[in-house]
């Protein structure tokens, strides 16, 4: 009799990651659990401030992952990686909103913690395996022996997204049970060990900062957060003061605090001058974008210049658009059609069709890309 598999689920207590051991375990896999102690931040909610319950790392999701794992029969332990995470996630995160960027810690952490330590631990302990409850799939290509990342199959759940910064290396040991399924089937699943969505509350975007409220979490971290100057037309026209550069984002609208005859949304942020630059809705589209840091999933880039699509924030339909490849590991983006909010600092996804071969961090505009043109449908 062949020996099992041996795999790691890491379960953050909610439904998603609960039924991912439980599939696995099914399947016939060696399972077992663990919980990430990434923040000691909040305390146990008392009720006042329910909303300490959604972090990743708290007391109650702890618990909750405990008694999914009793109820599974398999071994659970707690890893804290307290230090790790402070350095690689919340330290940066701070830093990028004061260099005027917007950064995306998730799909840092999930380079660096979940899928970079976590996994080494996992190999560690003698596991085949690392599993999570994330929507995407990994598929392992016959003809070559290449390992593809593609997007679930509920494009409402789709996280492929977040995992655009995992290469080969990591791929390869990974597992995501959940990638081929629904959330209502998820949800369904989830009865049989005694979990219910009105139980387990949606993780939030930003598990460190426990009310959402990132302005609030920079202004007790960064004593420079807060310090206020100027908003500017695009025109270098003072129409109003800031609270900080941190607070802003390029293509916010809500929140400024001036008066126009017509929206205006922030076009740039100028960390020398402390200064905001606004202007209308026209003038918040991009076309052409350089992403720098890139990582390729199948290790190696496209050839050339190729036509893709681009995926500029978690919640962003993929747009059109060439790439073209630069000395330094840089990526220019053109897109079909301009793009509103095109953020530096967030993460640039790039797929072919629903197989992601790539991303990297958005560094702003750049010049045309000689006039090239895309191939007709």
């Amino acid at each position: 009799m062949s020996q099992k598999l041996k795999v790691l689920v890491g379960m953050s207590g909610g439904i998603d990651s609960s039924v991912a051991a439980l599939l696995l375990l099914e399947a016939g896999y060696d399972v077992a659990g663990a919980t990430l102690r990434l923040w000691s931040e909040p305390p146990a909610s008392d009720g006042k401030n329910p909303k300490r319950a959604r972090l990743c790392c708290s007391l109650e999701a702890v618990e909750r992952a405990y008694t999914v794992a009793t109820r599974l029969g398999i071994d659970y332990d707690v890893f804290d990686y307290r230090d790790l995470f402070e350095r690689t996630v919340v330290q940066p995160f701070c830093t990028e909103y004061m260099a005027g960027r917007t950064p995306n810690p998730c799909v840092v952490c999930n380079r660096e913690i979940k899928f970079g330590k976590l996994l080494e631990t996992a190999r560690s302990l003698g596991m085949d395996y690392l599993a999570t409850g994330h929507y995407a799939r990994v598929e392992r290509q016959s003809d070559t022996g290449k390992y593809l990342l593609r997007r679930g199959i509920d494009e409402h759940k789709d996280q492929s997204y977040v995992l655009s910064r995992l290469t080969q290396d990591r791929i390869q040991s990974i597992l995501l049970p959940l990638g081929s399924m629904h959330k209502d089937d998820v949800r369904r699943y989830a009865v049989r060990i005694g979990l219910s969505a009105e139980d387990v509350p949606e993780s939030q975007e930003v598990c460190f900062v426990v009310d959402g409220d990132y302005r609030s979490f920079l202004t007790e971290r960064v004593r420079e957060a807060s310090r206020p100057g100027a908003i500017l037309d695009i025109a270098g026209r003072k129409i109003g003061e800031h609270r900080g550069i941190a607070f802003y984002t390029v293509g916010q609208r809500k929140g400024l605090g001036i008066t126009s005859r017509e929206p205006m949304y922030v076009i740039r942020i100028d960390v020398e001058g402390n200064a905001i630059v606004v202007g209308p809705k026209e003038a918040a589209y991009t076309s052409r974008i350089r992403i720098e840091d890139v990582s390729w999933t199948c290790d190696e880039p496209p050839a050339g210049e190729s036509e893709v699509y681009v995926q500029i924030r978690s919640m962003h339909r993929a747009a059109r658009a060439l790439i073209d490849l630069r000395d330094g590991g840089e990526v220019d983006v053109e897109f079909a059609d301009a793009q509103r909010a095109v953020t530096p600092g967030q993460t640039a996804a790039l797929y072919r069709g629903d197989i992601l071969i790539g991303g990297g961090t958005i560094s702003g505009p750049v010049a045309a890309l000689n006039g090239r043109e895309f191939a007709r449908d």
